[in-house]
C-alpha cells in the first residue's frame, strides 16, 4: 500500500471520529472542511497513480536497455545487484514481455513489461537452487551466442537469451518458442531451466501475478 493510500485511509478515519464527537449543530461546517481536504487527498492520490501508470512503459524500457547493455545501476539496497553483468532471457507472451535476469552476484529478478516486476528473489533458497542450472547451461551455450549492440523486443511467442559481460553482450537472436521446446534443440534445456526459475520466482510474491497465460505456458502444456 502506498503512502498516499495510507494518507487517505487515515484522513477518513479521523474525519469519522471528529464527526462522531462533534455536536450536531457543528457538523455541517466541520464536515464540509473535512470533505474538502479528503477530496484533495483523493485527487492527489489519483493524479500520482495516473502519472506513475503513464510513465511505467518508458521506465521499464529504460531499465531493460540498461540491463542488457551492462549499464544497470548497482548498489546495496534490497533486491539491487552489486554488479551489472548477468544472464537474461526475454520472453514475448502475446505482445507483453517478461525478462528474467540472473546477475553474476546471485541476484535474481523477473520483470513483467511494461508495468511490474519481482526483484531480489534470490533471497529464497528455492530460487537460488533453480538459478544455478539456468546459469550453468546458458554459460555452456556461450559459443552459440553472438555479439549484440541493440536489443529489440522479441516478436510474440519468441525468446532471446543474453549473456551480459564486461566485454559486451552476447545474444542468441530470436528463437521461436515452438522450436526451442522441441527435444534436440540447442536451447531446449536452458529454456526448461528458465521456466522452472520463473515458476520459483513467481511463488515468492503471490501479489505480483504472472502475465496472462503465463501459468499455462510455463507448464509446457501450451506453446
Amino acid at each position: 500500500m502506498s503512502r498516499d493510500q495510507i494518507g487517505v485511509i487515515v484522513a477518513t478515519v479521523l474525519a469519522v471520529a471528529i464527526l462522531a464527537l462533534t455536536p450536531n449543530r457543528l457538523w455541517l461546517p466541520i464536515g464540509a472542511a473535512i470533505g474538502f481536504v479528503f477530496a484533495l487527498l483523493v485527487f492527489r492520490w489519483i493524479w500520482l497513480s495516473y502519472r506513475d501508470f503513464k510513465g511505467a512503459p518508458a521506465a521499464a524500457a529504460l531499465r531493460r536497455q540498461q540491463i542488457l547493455s551492462g549499464q544497470f545501476p548497482t548498489g546495496t539496497g534490497a533486491g539491487q545487484p552489486s554488479v551489472s553483468t548477468c544472464l537474461a532471457m526475454d520472453w514475448n507472451i502475446e505482445d507483453t514481455v517478461a525478462t528474467l535476469v540472473v546477475f553474476n552476484d546471485g541476484t535474481v529478478s523477473l520483470y513483467f513489461y511494461p508495468r511490474s516486476g519481482i526483484a531480489g528473489a534470490a533471497r529464497f533458497e528455492n530460487v537460488r537452487r533453480a538459478a544455478t542450472p539456468f546459469r550453468e547451461e546458458l554459460e555452456r551455450l556461450r559459443s552459440c551466442l553472438t555479439p549484440a549492440s541493440s536489443f529489440p523486443l522479441p516478436a510474440p511467442n519468441h525468446l532471446i537469451f543474453y549473456l551480459v559481460a564486461e566485454a559486451g553482450t552476447l545474444s542468441s537472436g530470436e528463437l521461436k518458442v515452438d522450436e526451442v521446446r522441441e527435444q534436440g534443440h540447442p536451447f531446449f534445456t536452458v529454456d526448461g531451466h528458465a521456466r522452472q526459475l520463473i515458476r520459483e520466482v513467481c511463488r515468492t510474491t503471490p501479489g505480483v501475478p504472472p502475465l496472462p497465460n503465463m501459468r499455462l505456458k510455463l507448464t509446457g502444456a501450451s506453446k
